[in-house]
């Protein structure tokens, strides 16, 4: 949406959230990079990689996380468990909470973390928020994967510990 109408500007940006596709908002003095973005869909992660000699995947999240970013991530996972019992470990690192682009994004994930938390051992969460060894520990009381939290400056022992298999408990 390219309009200088701060109303149409709000109700565009509010509504995003609950459309399937991709939305941005820009000014009108933005409309030459506002043609690049459409250009550019639909992008890519910053990076998802497997680190197969550990059975890790690790992906690095720089924007709010969309159906497309899920399904590489998913892409990477089905790609060992096609092979493998359990994936040992999953990485998620970021600067900052990335939320979901849209509603369509967040339930994609949800989706994936339904069809998949069963075979994943480890997951480590690499951000930096308020609140987020909180949240960490409330998944892992819901979830399969042993969940924890690790600081952005602690991202190369997030993926070891990911790399680990955990002690079965009793």
């Amino acid at each position: 949406m390219v309009s200088d109408l701060l109303w149409v500007r709000d109700m565009t940006a509010f509504s995003a959230f609950f459309l399937p596709g991709h939305v941005r908002v820009f000014a009108v003095a933005e409309r030459d990079e506002a043609l690049r973005w459409l250009s550019e869909l639909p992008g890519q992660l910053a990076g998802v990689r497997l680190q197969a000699e550990d059975g890790v995947v690790v992906v690095d999240i720089g924007q709010p996380l969309r159906r497309e970013d899920v399904d590489a991530i998913a892409a990477e996972v089905d790609g060992w468990l096609a092979e493998h019992r359990d994936l040992p470990g999953l990485a998620l690192r970021a600067h900052g909470f990335p939320g979901w682009e849209n509603l369509s994004g967040l339930l994609h994930h949800i989706r994936f973390v339904a069809g998949h938390q069963s075979r994943v051992a480890r997951l480590a969460l690499v951000f930096d928020a308020p609140g987020a060894d909180v949240a960490a520990r409330l998944a892992g009381t819901l979830l399969h994967p042993e969940i924890r939290h690790f600081p952005v400056a602690a991202r190369d022992e997030a993926v070891r510990w990911a790399a680990t298999q955990p002690v079965p408990a009793g």
